[in-house]
Protein backbone atom coordinates (compact mmCIF):
# COMPACT_ATOMS: atom_id res chain seq x y z
CA UNK A 1 0.00 0.00 0.00
CA UNK A 2 1.00 3.41 -0.72
CA UNK A 3 2.23 5.42 2.21
CA UNK A 4 1.75 9.35 1.93
CA UNK A 5 3.87 11.84 4.34
CA UNK A 6 2.19 14.69 4.40
CA UNK A 7 0.60 17.61 7.14
CA UNK A 8 -3.30 18.07 6.21
CA UNK A 9 -2.54 22.54 5.48
CA UNK A 10 0.17 21.84 2.73
CA UNK A 11 -1.21 22.79 -0.25
CA UNK A 12 1.00 20.97 -1.92
CA UNK A 13 -0.30 18.13 0.17
CA UNK A 14 -3.56 18.96 -1.14
CA UNK A 15 -2.81 18.39 -4.67
CA UNK A 16 -1.69 14.53 -3.86
CA UNK A 17 -4.51 14.54 -1.30
CA UNK A 18 -7.24 15.34 -4.02
CA UNK A 19 -5.54 13.16 -6.48
CA UNK A 20 -5.97 9.87 -4.12
CA UNK A 21 -9.60 10.96 -3.33
CA UNK A 22 -10.41 11.68 -6.26
CA UNK A 23 -9.45 8.13 -7.76
CA UNK A 24 -10.06 6.00 -4.36
CA UNK A 25 -6.54 4.56 -4.54
CA UNK A 26 -6.09 3.11 -0.72
CA UNK A 27 -3.29 4.35 0.68
CA UNK A 28 -1.61 5.29 4.47
CA UNK A 29 -1.11 8.66 5.54
CA UNK A 30 1.85 9.55 7.59
CA UNK A 31 1.63 12.91 9.52
CA UNK A 32 4.98 14.78 9.01
CA UNK A 33 6.20 17.20 11.64
CA UNK A 34 9.19 18.68 10.88
CA UNK A 35 9.25 20.92 14.20
CA UNK A 36 10.46 17.70 15.70
CA UNK A 37 13.86 17.50 15.70
CA UNK A 38 13.77 13.53 15.92
CA UNK A 39 11.21 13.48 13.55
CA UNK A 40 12.78 15.55 11.34
CA UNK A 41 15.96 13.91 11.38
CA UNK A 42 14.09 11.11 10.40
CA UNK A 43 12.04 12.66 7.23
CA UNK A 44 15.43 14.19 5.50
CA UNK A 45 16.39 10.54 5.29
CA UNK A 46 13.20 10.33 3.03
CA UNK A 47 13.03 13.97 1.44
CA UNK A 48 16.82 15.16 1.71
CA UNK A 49 15.04 18.80 1.01
CA UNK A 50 12.71 18.18 3.92
CA UNK A 51 9.44 19.25 1.46
CA UNK A 52 6.48 17.43 1.67
CA UNK A 53 5.04 15.53 0.71
CA UNK A 54 6.63 12.28 0.09
CA UNK A 55 5.60 9.51 -1.45
CA UNK A 56 6.29 5.47 -0.68
CA UNK A 57 5.39 2.61 -2.40
CA UNK A 58 7.04 -0.39 -1.18
CA UNK A 59 10.67 0.15 -1.72
CA UNK A 60 10.10 3.03 -3.98
CA UNK A 61 10.27 7.04 -2.71
CA UNK A 62 8.39 9.56 -5.24
CA UNK A 63 9.29 13.00 -4.30
CA UNK A 64 7.41 16.49 -6.32
CA UNK A 65 4.09 16.20 -6.23
CA UNK A 66 3.13 16.60 -9.90
CA UNK A 67 5.41 13.30 -10.23
CA UNK A 68 3.84 11.79 -7.16
CA UNK A 69 0.36 11.77 -9.83
CA UNK A 70 1.89 10.91 -12.77
CA UNK A 71 3.18 8.02 -11.16
CA UNK A 72 -0.35 7.61 -9.69
CA UNK A 73 -1.86 7.85 -13.33
CA UNK A 74 0.56 4.92 -15.01
CA UNK A 75 0.59 2.69 -12.03
CA UNK A 76 -3.25 2.32 -11.08
CA UNK A 77 -5.99 2.59 -13.84
CA UNK A 78 -8.40 4.39 -11.71
CA UNK A 79 -6.61 7.29 -11.99
CA UNK A 80 -5.27 7.31 -15.66
CA UNK A 81 -7.73 10.03 -16.36
CA UNK A 82 -5.60 12.44 -14.63
CA UNK A 83 -3.00 12.67 -17.05
CA UNK A 84 -5.23 12.18 -20.80
CA UNK A 85 -3.76 9.98 -23.45
CA UNK A 86 -3.78 12.04 -26.31
CA UNK A 87 -0.35 13.72 -25.96
CA UNK A 88 -2.21 17.26 -26.54
CA UNK A 89 -4.48 17.40 -24.25
CA UNK A 90 -1.70 15.87 -21.76
CA UNK A 91 0.72 19.04 -22.30
CA UNK A 92 -1.78 21.24 -21.93
CA UNK A 93 -2.55 19.72 -18.54
CA UNK A 94 1.40 19.53 -17.41
CA UNK A 95 1.63 23.13 -18.77
CA UNK A 96 -1.62 24.24 -16.30
CA UNK A 97 -0.11 22.08 -13.55
CA UNK A 98 3.07 23.48 -13.54
CA UNK A 99 1.42 27.39 -13.80
CA UNK A 100 -0.43 26.58 -10.32
CA UNK A 101 2.50 25.77 -8.87
CA UNK A 102 5.08 28.03 -10.01
CA UNK A 103 2.83 31.15 -10.01
CA UNK A 104 0.11 30.70 -7.47
CA UNK A 105 1.36 28.06 -5.15
CA UNK A 106 4.94 28.77 -4.66
CA UNK A 107 4.22 32.39 -4.46
CA UNK A 108 1.78 31.95 -1.93
CA UNK A 109 4.30 30.02 -0.22
CA UNK A 110 6.61 33.03 -0.28
CA UNK A 111 3.64 35.34 1.70
CA UNK A 112 2.82 32.81 4.27
CA UNK A 113 6.87 32.55 4.65
CA UNK A 114 7.43 36.41 5.00
CA UNK A 115 4.76 36.12 7.15
CA UNK A 116 6.11 33.93 9.80
CA UNK A 117 9.73 35.81 9.98
CA UNK A 118 10.41 38.21 13.13
CA UNK A 119 10.01 41.79 12.04
CA UNK A 120 13.63 42.37 11.28
CA UNK A 121 13.93 39.65 8.69
CA UNK A 122 11.02 40.30 6.98
CA UNK A 123 11.28 41.26 2.73
CA UNK A 124 9.14 43.49 1.67
CA UNK A 125 10.47 43.54 -1.66
CA UNK A 126 9.98 39.90 -2.01
CA UNK A 127 6.92 40.05 -0.72
CA UNK A 128 6.01 42.91 -3.44
CA UNK A 129 7.01 40.78 -6.32
CA UNK A 130 5.02 37.70 -5.00
CA UNK A 131 1.48 39.33 -4.59
CA UNK A 132 2.29 41.17 -8.16
CA UNK A 133 2.86 37.52 -9.30
CA UNK A 134 -0.26 36.09 -7.66
CA UNK A 135 -2.57 38.90 -9.17
CA UNK A 136 -0.91 38.26 -12.56
CA UNK A 137 -1.90 34.66 -12.37
CA UNK A 138 -4.93 35.18 -10.95
CA UNK A 139 -5.86 37.32 -13.98
CA UNK A 140 -5.13 34.40 -16.29
CA UNK A 141 -7.06 32.33 -14.45
CA UNK A 142 -10.15 34.82 -14.94
CA UNK A 143 -9.30 34.56 -18.55
CA UNK A 144 -9.01 31.13 -19.40
CA UNK A 145 -12.12 29.65 -17.38
CA UNK A 146 -14.55 32.13 -18.91
CA UNK A 147 -16.59 29.15 -20.65
CA UNK A 148 -16.70 27.52 -17.19
CA UNK A 149 -15.61 23.53 -16.85
CA UNK A 150 -12.38 22.71 -15.84
CA UNK A 151 -9.12 23.81 -16.11
CA UNK A 152 -8.06 21.46 -19.25
CA UNK A 153 -11.56 21.10 -20.18
CA UNK A 154 -14.51 19.05 -19.55
CA UNK A 155 -12.59 16.21 -17.35
CA UNK A 156 -11.06 16.82 -13.98
CA UNK A 157 -7.52 15.99 -14.23
CA UNK A 158 -3.98 16.74 -12.55
CA UNK A 159 -4.05 20.33 -13.43
CA UNK A 160 -7.31 20.77 -11.18
CA UNK A 161 -5.79 18.78 -8.47
CA UNK A 162 -2.97 21.75 -8.48
CA UNK A 163 -5.71 24.62 -8.70
CA UNK A 164 -7.82 23.89 -6.32
CA UNK A 165 -5.58 24.02 -3.26
CA UNK A 166 -3.66 27.40 -4.83
CA UNK A 167 -6.68 28.65 -5.31
CA UNK A 168 -8.72 28.28 -2.26
CA UNK A 169 -5.28 29.28 0.26
CA UNK A 170 -5.03 32.47 -2.12
CA UNK A 171 -8.72 33.61 -2.00
CA UNK A 172 -8.04 33.73 1.65
CA UNK A 173 -5.46 36.30 1.21
CA UNK A 174 -6.68 38.43 -1.60
CA UNK A 175 -10.43 37.54 -1.95
CA UNK A 176 -11.41 37.50 -5.39
CA UNK A 177 -15.07 36.57 -5.69
CA UNK A 178 -15.43 40.06 -6.80
CA UNK A 179 -13.43 41.35 -8.96
CA UNK A 180 -12.81 37.64 -10.62
CA UNK A 181 -16.02 36.51 -11.19
CA UNK A 182 -14.80 33.19 -13.35
CA UNK A 183 -11.86 32.45 -10.91
CA UNK A 184 -14.64 32.59 -7.94
CA UNK A 185 -17.05 30.30 -9.88
CA UNK A 186 -14.33 27.89 -10.76
CA UNK A 187 -13.37 27.75 -7.31
CA UNK A 188 -16.98 26.56 -6.26
CA UNK A 189 -17.28 24.03 -8.13
CA UNK A 190 -13.57 22.90 -6.75
CA UNK A 191 -14.88 23.07 -3.06
CA UNK A 192 -18.13 20.87 -4.04
CA UNK A 193 -16.05 18.28 -5.73
CA UNK A 194 -16.07 15.67 -2.61
CA UNK A 195 -12.35 14.96 -3.62
CA UNK A 196 -11.57 18.79 -2.78
CA UNK A 197 -14.13 18.82 -0.20
CA UNK A 198 -12.33 16.47 2.11
CA UNK A 199 -8.91 17.78 1.80
CA UNK A 200 -10.79 21.31 3.35
CA UNK A 201 -13.01 18.99 5.97
CA UNK A 202 -8.91 17.47 6.90
CA UNK A 203 -7.29 20.30 7.67
CA UNK A 204 -9.86 22.41 9.22
CA UNK A 205 -8.63 20.92 12.31
CA UNK A 206 -5.05 23.02 11.90
CA UNK A 207 -6.68 26.25 10.11
CA UNK A 208 -5.90 28.28 12.98
CA UNK A 209 -1.87 27.71 12.32
CA UNK A 210 -2.48 29.53 8.98
CA UNK A 211 -0.01 32.72 8.57
CA UNK A 212 -2.84 34.15 5.80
Amino acid sequence: MLTLYAHPLSSYCWKVLIALFETGIPFKPAMVNLGDPVERAAYLKLSPFGKIPAMRDGERTILETSIMIEYLAMTFPQAAGLIPKDPEAALKVRALDRFYDLYLNSQLGKVANDRLRPADQKDPLGLAAAMSDLRCAIGLVEKDMADGGWAAGTSFTMADCAAAPALYYVNRLIPYAQAYPNTSRYLERLIKRPAVARAIEEAAPYAHMLPL
